[in-house]
């Protein structure tokens, strides 16, 4: 089942009304595709969907079982929009080499940050539950999450510090706000 949250119409139209840059566009279907690499390898491994929701903070699938795969074919789904991002950045880049249309880059370019973004080992990213998968194979559940935290917050804080020079600098705040929802997010997730 298909569930669309009207405040995910809303900030589609205040993103595109206020930001004409062709980036954001190629954010957003960057990021769809991203998702679209997860629900494949879900559908792959024959998982059973329960849900798939468009919301205020981006796509998010609810399986029938969530115990259902094995932790490797977890850390598979984990790394499959990542996957998608680089495929789709060193395509674009190939095909960029021929014909240097910057649009061409343009894509290239979203498409690995984007995918670097996601591999980040923070609790809330791909990368992160990539991680946490990986450590409960070699430690219990209570452990993992401790470790996954911490780990977290040492790759959170640099960031930190460099999105307060951001936003002392050149005034932009973009980065301090994905940190917060970056610690906000892992944190509520490990304590859950």
């Amino acid at each position: 089942m298909l569930v669309i949250s009207p405040l995910f119409f809303a900030v589609i139209t205040v993103v595109l009304t206020l930001i004409s840059e062709p980036t954001v566009i190629i954010a957003l279907v960057s990021s769809v595709l991203h998702e679209c690499g997860h629900l494949f390898v879900l559908l792959r491994f024959k998982s059973e969907i329960k849900s798939v929701t468009l919301s205020f903070y981006g796509m998010k699938i609810i399986r029938q079982n969530e115990i259902g795969l094995s932790l490797k074919k977890e850390i598979a789904v984990c790394f499959a929009g990542i996957t998608v991002n680089f495929i789709i950045c060193v395509l674009f880049f190939l095909v960029y080499q021929f014909y240097k249309y910057e649009l061409l880059l343009k894509i290239s370019a979203v498409n690995f940050i984007l995918g670097f973004f996601n591999a980040l080992p923070v609790y809330s990213l791909d990368g992160g539950r990539g991680l946490n998968c990986f450590l409960n194979t070699r430690f219990d559940i209570i452990k993992s999450e401790k470790i996954s935290k911490m780990i977290s917050l040492f790759v959170i804080s640099p960031m930190i510090a460099l999105s307060v020079y951001y936003l002392v600098k050149y005034s932009n705040f973009t980065l301090l706000i994905c940190c917060i929802y970056l610690l906000a997010s892992s944190y509520c997730q490990i304590q859950v």
